[in-house]
């Protein structure tokens, strides 16, 4: 079906050279096949034709960052972010960007702004509270992954709908493990079980989710054992994914 729909979007540029539509969907395909050389090519042809749409800076962008352009692709981002505002798309996007490359501060700067264009997102608190924890923000990484795992309210008492654990998304998984790791290494290991045992239960299958849930528990054993003050945070921010 994809080479199909590839080959009928390289017919549709062929006939409609100047087609926005055409562009953009000819760039799509060749973005989800790891064509991402031609596909940049087709988005900035597509943004020739009109460089006003926030969804086609945020494709190019996303399309420079799967090929390790940073600089490039949080231009972009931030394109489209000026076009469109009020989607926090551009900040995640730019959250991540940052993260990959360690420089966490900037990493967490725009998580939050992601966050301030939709407080009631919990997939966005979710992603702040991870660039917390890298932060060595351990308290506040609580609160956001807090939010996102079991919901609650936003500063101006709007609900937020928590996040449940499926196994389908790794960036949630990613949620559920930093939370267990984070709750465990501030010492409140009445918290921890339940969120170690969903994870084992819930993603047996993924390798770093389990090491990190099992983390979690043993932190926790060893507090037993040798119970002492709640200790500073500390760069050892056990293993997570690439952003």
């Amino acid at each position: 079906a994809i080479t199909l729909a590839g080959e009928e979007s390289r017919v549709a540029t062929t006939l409609a050279p100047n087609s926005l539509e055409a562009r953009r969907a000819r760039a799509f395909i060749l973005e989800i096949t790891d064509n991402r050389e031609q596909a940049v090519q087709e988005y900035q042809t597509a943004i020739a034709i009109n460089g006003n749409i926030a969804d086609l800076h945020l494709a190019l962008g996303r399309t420079y960052r799967a090929l390790g352009v940073l600089d490039k692709a949080i231009a972009e981002f931030t394109l489209a972010n000026t076009l469109n505002p009020s989607d926090p798309t551009p900040a995640l996007y730019t959250s991540r960007a940052y993260a990959s490359v360690r420089e966490d501060a900037k990493a967490a700067q725009y998580a939050e702004q992601a966050v301030k264009v939709a407080p009631t997102d919990p997939y966005l608190r979710g992603n702040w509270g991870v660039m917390l924890y890298r932060n060595l923000q351990w308290p506040e990484a609580i609160v956001q992954l807090s939010l996102a795992i079991n919901g609650g309210v936003s500063e101006d008492d709007q609900p937020i709908k928590p996040l449940s654990l499926t196994g389908s998304d790794p960036r949630l998984t990613e949620y559920y493990f930093i939370y267990a790791l984070v709750l465990a290494r501030m010492n409140r290991c009445g918290e921890v079980l339940p969120v170690a045992q969903l994870i084992l239960g819930s993603v047996p299958t993924d390798d770093i989710a389990v090491y990190n849930a099992q983390e979690s528990m043993r932190i926790c054993q060893n507090n037993l054992l040798t119970p002492s003050p709640i200790p500073q945070p500390s760069a050892t921010p056990g293993i997570t994914p690439t952003p």
